[in-house]
């Protein structure tokens, strides 16, 4: 969900799709809040990948907008590189998605607004994806993304 491409989704155009991430215990770490009442959610996910952050900015910029198709269910994935997000780190990326699928009073909107800094060998993501056509306040994610990438850099 939180790059708008389902695991074994079908993507055109195929390189568009996702570098594979092993979500194993020795290489990743997530955790996930929700708010019903505005029925968003922040996940921040620590991972060690191959892919570096050039490397998701450059796929980023290529696949401006993609199709998806999974279960049958067809949707368009839109991102925007953001300006990075100005924190102590070896690298850093900011991206805005919109995934929406199906058409008229049938449309669903998801929006996610990813926050990446690259810290040594691992790389720490924090997202904040919401539902429905408006954005959410985006302070509780920039103060998580700051929490997260902080205790990494003292460990």
């Amino acid at each position: 969900d939180l790059t708008g491409v389902p695991q074994n989704a079908a993507v055109e155009p195929s390189g568009c799709t996702p570098p594979q991430q092993d979500y194993g215990p020795v290489t990743t770490a997530m955790a996930v809040g929700t708010d019903n009442d505005t029925r968003a959610t922040i996940s921040v996910e620590l991972t060690r990948s191959q892919a570096t952050v050039d490397e998701l900015e450059d796929q980023a910029i290529e696949c401006g907008r993609f199709a998806v198709t999974s279960s049958g269910t067809e949707s368009t994935v839109t991102t925007q590189v953001m300006p990075p997000p100005p924190i102590d780190a070896d690298d850093t990326l900011a991206l805005r998605r919109t995934v929406q699928s199906g058409g008229g009073r049938e449309a669903v909107v998801q929006s996610m607004t990813t926050l990446i800094a690259s810290i040594g060998d691992v790389r720490v993501a924090a997202t904040m994806m919401s539902f429905g056509p408006s954005r959410p306040n985006l302070a509780p994610l920039d103060e998580t993304f700051v929490s997260a990438v902080q205790k990494v850099q003292r460990s």
